[in-house]
């Protein structure tokens, strides 16, 4: 088993770990996937991080555009938009890193044949059905045990 990366936050550690364990079950691991795998979970720990700073901003929103109102001033940024270089409105930079990071887990998922779609192309329907396969699902759905 490679190392776990000590960057990695603690949720991501652990999804590398089940990525890991899942791999080995299905006899699909070779030392050589670790950067393919080190590649997926950095992908979702960009994405998760992008949308809880979204969210973190979601929660100011309200009284901030409250306050704003009451002030008479315009809208300030949401937890979705900024103010761009011409003051105009556009989308927030994290919007942008969590749909990337969205995108980018999928196809890394796939590469690492995680998706049943991707094994289905490879005709390995039953791999995946193990204790290790439910593990990383209760890890990327969030659910801690």
């Amino acid at each position: 088993t490679p190392p776990t990366p000590a960057t990695l936050d603690r949720d991501s550690r652990a999804i590398f770990r089940a990525v890991v364990a899942e791999l080995r079950a299905a006899s699909m691991w070779r030392d050589t996937d670790a950067p393919a795998v080190l590649r997926y979970v950095l992908a979702l720990e960009d994405g998760r991080h992008a949308r809880a700073r979204i969210t973190a901003r979601a929660k100011l929103d309200a009284a901030t555009s409250r306050r704003r109102r009451k002030a008479g001033e315009a809208p300030a940024e949401t937890a979705w938009t900024a103010r761009g270089s011409q003051g105009q409105t556009v989308a927030h930079p994290d919007v942008a890193i969590a749909r990337d990071a969205a995108r980018d887990a999928a196809a890394y998922a796939s590469d690492l044949l995680l998706t049943p779609k991707a094994r289905a192309q490879h005709r390995l329907a039953g791999v995946g059905s193990t204790a290790d396969d439910l593990e990383l699902t209760r890890l990327l759905s969030g659910v801690r045990s």
